[in-house]
């Protein structure tokens, strides 16, 4: 590491010591290397000053080695959220207003899916032909591949569903990991909410098993 100390210019031209009692000027360049601070803040010498973290060309702005900072900012209103893999970026504020929990999946689910707990901390993808596959709990919030862990989503709004009729009451559908407006006519299957369309794109989630059907 290279460290090259800068003089302020005395008033007859000639470089002079720093003195730190003095209103003088003492910056340091850093090539080949990492800035190390002695002490545990960095401060603007300027009355209301800012501290600015400018990198590189593509470069981040990285915090504690555990995640990366947009290189941009959002639009308005949006909020700062993470992916819980070092991945901060902005998202409209509602996508903030969802309640998830990370799950392990053995056989994998894809995106959206409508998902059950299966086993130990485990997630499988539910539909409502059948009682043990009904039992609902969430939607996966991205897809989650085989032996993998992700977020599921059991309360608040959730983005990113595409042809949603706005105030339609939705079901949990006997194609697994689906909803529909429909309600199951199949014999024992069951009748589970799973929520309301807000918009076309998101759904109010509101999971309630209603009850098992019956044809006989």
């Amino acid at each position: 590491m290279a460290l090259v100390k800068l003089f302020k210019l005395g008033a007859n031209g000639v470089p002079r010591q720093h003195n730190a009692s003095a209103d003088e000027l003492s910056m340091f360049t850093v090539q080949g290397g990492n800035l190390k601070m002695a002490g545990n803040s960095l401060t603007s010498e300027d009355t209301d000053g800012n501290i600015i973290l400018d990198p590189n060309g593509t470069g981040v702005v990285n915090i504690n080695s555990a995640y990366d900072l947009p290189a941009a900012d959002g639009a308005a209103d949006q909020v700062l959220t993470t992916n819980g893999s070092g991945v901060v970026s902005f998202q409209d504020s509602n996508a903030a207003q969802k309640i998830c929990t990370t799950y392990n999946s053995a056989a994998g689910v894809t995106d959206r899916d409508v998902v059950y707990i299966s086993g130990s901390d485990d997630v499988s993808t539910a539909d409502a032909s059948a009682e043990a596959t009904s039992r609902a709990m969430g939607f996966a919030d991205g897809a989650i591949g085989a032996a993998g862990s992700g977020p599921i989503c059991h309360d608040g709004v959730l983005d990113g569903f595409t042809g949603l009729t706005p105030a339609a009451r939705y079901f949990l559908s006997e194609t697994p990991g689906l909803v529909s407006t429909a309600v199951p006519a199949t014999d024992e299957a069951a009748v589970v909410q799973v929520g309301y369309a807000k918009s076309a794109t998101e759904m109010h989630i509101d999971i309630e098993v209603i009850v098992e059907v019956e044809t006989d």
